[in-house]
């Protein structure tokens, strides 16, 4: 409003089920400050499961808002969605997606903190009249705001997730909700994948959610949106976070995967700066290499790299290494070999 606007002081609301129906008409003194007044209005009449349409009128302006009364009925009674190898199925039946990433119209992203389902049931209406059968939205960034400490999930927001889930399923609409974005939340730990406190906060948030809604066919999770591994301040950079928890995981990983023995070599080969740049050559050097001499003939030392599964041989002339032979050195001399047969060939049909 414009600051030679006097801020309104009363509200006249009706209250009209979804087939137009006025079932409530009530006033309210608006109180607050003249940018966001507000009050608060009791229905006394008992209302069916279903949306409702409310009619704000403050004499200068005028609105429409809405909320659900819950509707178990309607969650129930969605499509089973399956995979198989090629599909997504509904019902058994092929269910080729056509859909969008949808919040809301009006204030996108604050959607589930600022929640109008009359906008989302235009919204969906008009979607649907179009084709779309799924949408994908999600919490992506705001996860302080559902869950400021783990456990405390604000009912509020689970509330306005019911309205917006009720509202797709009205129209047909299967929803695709995705939990994080970019970097999952740390909730007060230093690596948001590893550390216990962080996935335990997670795990607060995703049982929340799942649990409310286990058997509502209309809701389906991806778990994070474009997963980023790396530090806060390297968004996008694909780089170790290098706290102890990561270096401990890395090291548990070795252990697990090739045992005591191969873990100097695997981490040297994997660049681990920490221990890398105080290990000995001769902690992964080969002990006793095949050799060969340097009269060996090469189809003799290709025959050793390929039983042996090795990329190269020291030529050693007694006690003393003359050099090394590499299977790039093989495959050139066999490439050069086989050229050179080829254009004899080719001059003696020139010349027959």
């Amino acid at each position: 409003m414009r600051s030679d606007d006097v801020a309104p002081s009363r509200a006249d609301l009706v209250v009209r089920d979804d087939a137009g129906r006025e079932v409530h008409r009530a006033h309210c003194e608006l109180a607050g400050e003249p940018v966001l007044r507000q009050c608060t209005a009791t229905i006394d009449a008992r209302l069916a499961p279903g949306l409702y349409h409310v009619e704000v009128n403050t004499g200068p302006s005028s609105t429409t808002t809405g909320f659900w009364i819950y509707d178990a009925a309607l969650l129930a009674r969605g499509a089973r969605i399956s995979v198989s190898r090629d599909w997504l199925r509904r019902d058994g039946e092929v269910f080729p997606v056509i859909g969008t990433t949808y919040m809301a119209s009006d204030v996108h992203r604050k959607f589930l903190f600022d929640p109008d389902p009359h906008v989302w049931d235009r919204d969906f209406a008009q979607m649907r009249r179009l084709g779309i059968n799924l949408v994908r939205t999600g919490i992506w960034t705001g996860w302080s705001r559902v869950m400021l400490n783990p456990g405390s999930v604000d009912e509020a927001v689970l509330r306005a997730l019911d309205a917006y889930v009720l509202s797709a399923a009205k129209h047909d609409i299967v929803v695709n909700f995705t939990f994080f974005a970019f970097l999952p939340p740390a909730y007060g730990g230093v690596n948001p994948y590893l550390d216990p406190r962080s996935l335990e906060g997670q795990r607060e948030l995703l049982t929340a959610v799942a649990r409310r809604y286990r058997g509502v066919p209309w809701i389906h999770y991806d778990l994070i949106n474009e997963p980023s591994y790396a530090p806060p301040e390297g968004l996008w950079s694909n780089r170790p976070i290098r706290d102890p928890l990561e270096k401990e995981a890395w090291r548990e990983w070795i252990r697990r995967n090739h045992g005591e023995e191969d873990a100097a070599r695997l981490r040297a080969r994997w660049q681990d700066e920490e221990l890398a740049n105080h290990l000995p050559v001769r902690a992964i050097m080969t002990p006793a290499p095949i050799i060969v001499e340097p009269n060996t003939s090469a189809d003799e030392a290709a025959r050793l790299m390929l039983v042996n599964h090795i990329s190269c041989l020291p030529v050693m002339r007694g006690e003393t290494l003359v050099g090394i032979i590499t299977t790039s050195d093989i495959l050139m001399a066999f490439m050069t070999m086989h050229k050179r047969s080829w254009v004899g060939r080719q001059e003696e049909s020139a010349h027959g």
